[in-house]
């Protein structure tokens, strides 16, 4: 808390705004079949002021065998907080600044209201709106 330049969790709890939680919450549901390794644009609950996507990203696990190692090859989804237009996009200007992209460690969660969860990895540092 001490980077934020906060003491106590009232003064946090002040410090932020209801976007803090709404621009990782979507409208629609998002899927590992419907995202592609580009990335794709999306309108969050915190809309204009948080621009975003989700792309997803090939990862490879190395199983140790007794006698070999086997390669798991399978995608992640990727939140994207996007600044200024979406990396690799057509007309982007030079000076364009990087976007910033936060690893989902569990994706697809289907919970019995029917909303599908995805959780950002332990160590995604999260934007202050």
């Amino acid at each position: 808390m001490n980077t934020l330049g906060v003491t106590t969790l009232d003064e946090l709890y002040d410090s932020l705004s209801s976007k803090f939680v709404t621009q990782y919450m979507f409208g629609e549901t998002i899927t590992l079949d419907g995202a592609n390794t580009a990335g794709i644009a999306y309108t969050n609950w915190a809309g204009a002021s948080a621009p975003c996507g989700v792309r997803k990203l090939a990862a490879t696990e190395y199983i140790s065998l007794t006698n070999s190692t086997l390669a798991e090859n399978y995608y992640i989804l990727q939140y994207i907080k996007v600044n200024g237009v979406l990396d690799g996009s057509p007309g982007a200007p030079a000076n364009d600044p990087t976007d910033v992209y936060l690893s989902c460690q569990t994706t697809g969660i289907e919970t019995s209201s029917g909303t599908t969860l995805h959780v950002l990895a332990n160590n995604a540092t999260l934007q202050n709106l």
